[in-house]
């Protein structure tokens, strides 16, 4: 129990106001409610007093177990399920930067409507004094709404890429577009094409740290014409001239004729 002792003197207005004050000073769970309502207020400084990790990592839990198709989730699914060994770089698995890149109305699209994601959204607003909201999320994140579209276009250009049977309807993504993100980092490092320049755009600000979406050397600088980044190392064979004889290219970098 919390004591939070305050004047004789003061009027009957002034002490409700005061009460108020100090029972959110002095209680977590009153603390969350006032902070949910206005997060501007300096008592919110620190989510962790009030919204601890262990209710981030429900919640995004909550969120990823059925909206599997964010992108958001797909990073959260390579965290949970590799750590470390996912090749991601610790920050961006960290819960509060997941969050940011799962909830963000930005990457996420209509997140507002995810019930998981009404505290991020209510805490993390234009004016929030919540410390925890200025944790960056995955920088240059092809945000969910992208990523179907770019799968889309991708698969109906080459639909005998091994991935394109992974989402076969963007407008059904809970079962027939689960992971579009992840499809479109899978066709992107197989085959560079013009409808990978979001995820190109990305992968260049990632030297390292996000090996499972950008490959073993993501982030080399150049572009699809010079012949300096590295993506794929799928192996294509062009027929040259009328006598059918292949030639064999091997794209580990854009360009790279072998």
């Amino acid at each position: 129990v919390f004591f939070c002792p305050m004047g004789r003197s003061l009027g009957r207005s002034v002490v409700a106001a005061v009460l108020l004050a100090a029972s959110c000073q002095c209680t977590p769970m009153l603390r969350a409610s006032s902070c949910l309502t206005d997060p501007s207020q300096s008592l919110c400084a620190n989510a962790d007093d009030f919204y601890t990790t262990t209710a981030v990592n429900q919640d995004l839990l909550a969120i990823c177990s059925t909206y599997t198709w964010l992108s958001g989730c797909s990073v959260w699914k390579q965290c949970n399920t590799l750590g470390i060994a996912s090749g991601i770089s610790t920050s961006y698995c960290a819960p509060w930067s997941l969050l940011n890149s799962t909830c963000s109305l930005v990457l996420g699209g209509n997140t507002a409507a995810i019930p998981a994601c009404r505290t991020y959204l209510s805490l993390c607003t234009t004016n929030t004094k919540v410390a925890q909201c200025a944790v960056e999320g995955v920088p240059g994140l092809v945000s969910t709404d992208v990523a179907l579209s770019d799968v889309q276009l991708l698969c109906q250009e080459m639909p005998d890429m091994v991935q394109c049977p992974e989402c076969t309807d963007i407008t059904s993504p809970a079962d027939k577009c689960p992971d579009p993100f992840n499809t479109l980092s899978g066709i992107c490092l197989s085959m560079w094409m013009s409808n990978c320049d979001h995820w190109e755009a990305m992968c260049r600000i990632h030297q390292t740290g996000f090996r499972p979406f950008c490959g073993e050397n993501s982030g080399s600088t150049g572009g699809a014409s010079s012949g300096a980044v590295c993506y794929g190392s799928m192996i294509m064979y062009f027929h040259t001239g009328f006598n059918g004889t292949p030639s064999r290219c091997k794209p580990v970098c854009y360009g790279s004729m072998i």
